[in-house]
């Protein structure tokens, strides 16, 4: 192992590169394997770099010999958990980097719409000319799913500097590739590096499924300037899959890189071109490749409906969190029938009242137009659903007369799952902004609700407030609408007896909350706390240091959401 890479053997010489996933390399490697036996002379290894592949295909890889002119490399997904740390702005992302990559992106995301191109085409470009933010024409979830195929397309420049270094000349391709005829390429002595400048005008100026470098001072020289300012732009949070085409273009422009003969390469399997890179249709319906990839073409037809229908539905969300609260409300309604959902909303120049035509008497009162929309379109009970798993209520033995403590109570959500478990629980809300405090009195009335702001000291806190979003942070966040000024107090003055569960969502100030608590943090059995991205301009986690700190205290943790990086500890000590 070198590192977090581990292989079969490291190539010498000539060799030709390229790293996938294992989706990908199950498609398309027989194909590429094939043709490089047949018909490749110059080239003596074909080195695959594998991300994320499970065990079963490693012990495989492992156990065949028969394919002495092929070795292997691997890594885990440890840089994929960088996702949930994803900010995107695009615009930044145009003054750093030499690509259009609005129009990258939403080119990518019409593929397989040629029909209706042009005109949604023609749509985009009249909506920003209207002033209509690009966030909510391209979906921001579309381009987080494409950081993974970023990771695969990039990687595959960090391996020479450390994994290949025996190697005296790379050939970079893409896996979903196939050699028509040998390549015989005339590799000018004056250029160490070269790569194929695209015909066409397009987002960048080189494609990058064909990269030569030749590994002399100048060929290395390329590979540590390639592989930093990928690196860089990763460590910028720009994460987008055509960052390697990029980043050839920046290297051409510090002339470590020249253009070679467009004829070596071609995008359809009838071309005469020595290589064959597939694209879109192309690549998923070759000979032999059609048929096995039904099923994967099924769910990636799925995949860009998905996409559009969140396009849609992220547009209209643009247009309704901005309407008069009554016309909102007509409008939720108007989309709960459309999606069969028994949501339903009104406005009572107070507040929004929530109900569900499947619980004719559940009323439930709501402030903000975004919640609204987000979290309740579906029903109460799948909000209640989502809420019992995210602060694993099922996994703690509740009974009649616990007490709860729902600390950044909202508009007491919470109480309602104990209400719809038939549990008689001893509630007790903490909200420190007097919006949802109203909504949150009148919700869990007659149980105690108290408008004030935890800390670890009794003090007056300054409040950043989130209208739309319903948050209030007692930390500054990246991003606010208001402040306000709140009452602070610490929590071990409202303990007097033994706690079953306190509940924390307090925008990343679990910490300061917990050690408000003192000596009587051991009265308290049960904390599930959401830990998510939200502590700060930085917005770091609190799951490691509000772990540690319960560890200290004699607490165990349970269990752990993921999706949501909330989690459940218990005392040991009761």
């Amino acid at each position: 192992m070198i590192d977090n890479f581990e292989y079969t053997y490291l190539p010498k010489g000539k060799v030709i590169l390229c790293a996938c996933d294992q989706v990908y390399f199950e498609i398309f490697f027989n194909k590429l394997y094939t043709s490089f036996t047949k018909n490749i002379s110059e080239f003596n290894q074909l080195h695959i770099h594998l991300i994320n592949p499970d065990i079963n295909l490693i012990n495989s890889i492992k156990k065949d010999n028969t394919m002495s002119n092929v070795s292997f490399s691997w890594e885990g997904e440890a840089q994929i958990s960088l996702i949930k740390k994803l900010k995107i702005n695009i615009n930044d992302w145009e003054k750093i980097l030499p690509i259009k990559i609005k129009k990258m992106l939403l080119a990518e995301s019409l593929r397989g719409l040629r029909y209706v191109q042009r005109y949604v085409q023609f749509l985009y470009n009249q909506a920003l000319s209207l002033g209509i933010p690009w966030r909510f024409l391209i979906s921001k979830n579309y381009i987080k799913k494409s950081f993974s195929k970023t990771y695969y397309a990039s990687r595959r420049f960090a391996l020479p500097r450390k994994l290949l270094t025996k190697t005296t000349h790379i050939l970079f391709i893409d896996i979903d590739s196939e050699f028509k005829k040998d390549l015989n390429i005339s590799f000018s002595e004056d250029f160490s590096v070269q790569a194929i400048k695209r015909k066409e005008l397009g987002w960048s100026n080189f494609y990058a499924g064909l990269v030569f470098v030749r590994m002399d001072e100048v060929g290395k020289s390329f590979i540590e300037n390639i592989y930093k300012m990928i690196n860089d732009s990763l460590d910028k949070n720009i994460f987008y899959w055509g960052i390697d085409q990029s980043c050839l273009d920046m290297c051409y422009e510090k002339n470590l890189l020249d253009s070679f003969d467009k004829n070596y390469m071609d995008f359809t399997q009838d071309s005469d071109a020595s290589f064959i890179s597939y694209k879109g249709d192309k690549k998923w319906n070759q000979v032999g490749i059609k048929k096995r990839f039904r099923f994967f073409k099924m769910r990636f037809a799925k995949y860009y409906l998905k996409f559009h229908i969140r396009f849609i539905f992220n547009f209209y969300r643009w247009i309704i969190i901005r309407t008069d609260k009554k016309l909102f409300a007509f409008l939720f309604n108007v989309k709960s029938m459309l999606i069969r959902s028994s949501a339903r909303l009104s406005w009572d120049k107070e507040s929004f009242i929530f109900t569900d035509n499947l619980f004719p008497s559940f009323k439930h009162r709501i402030r903000h137009q975004i919640r609204c929309n987000d979290i309740y379109e579906f029903g109460i009970k799948r909000r209640l659903d989502n809420l019992g798993e995210s602060y694993f209520l099922d996994k703690i033995n509740f009974t009649d007369g616990d007490i709860f403590l729902d600390c950044g109570a909202n508009v007491g959500d919470l109480k309602l799952w104990f209400d719809f478990n038939s549990i008689q629980i001893d509630y007790r809300g903490f909200e420190p902004s007097p919006v949802e405090f109203q909504c949150l009195y009148k919700n869990v009335h007659p149980s105690t609700a108290h408008n004030l702001a935890l800390w670890n000291k009794d003090s007056e806190i300054k409040f950043y407030i989130s209208s739309q979003g319903a948050d209030s942070f007692p930390i500054e966040p990246k991003s606010y609408d208001d402040t306000i000024v709140v009452k602070g107090v610490r929590l071990d003055s409202y303990i007097n007896t033994q706690i079953k569960c306190l509940k924390l969502e307090a925008e990343g100030a679990e910490t300061e909350i917990l050690q408000g608590l003192g000596k009587k943090i051991k009265l308290v059995e049960f904390i599930t706390a959401d830990l998510g991205y939200e502590r700060g301009v930085l917005c770091e986690s609190t799951l490691a240091p509000v772990t540690n700190f319960l560890i200290k205290n004699n607490f165990e943790l349970i269990d752990v959401n993921h999706n949501r990086v909330s989690a459940l500890y218990k005392n040991t000590l009761l």
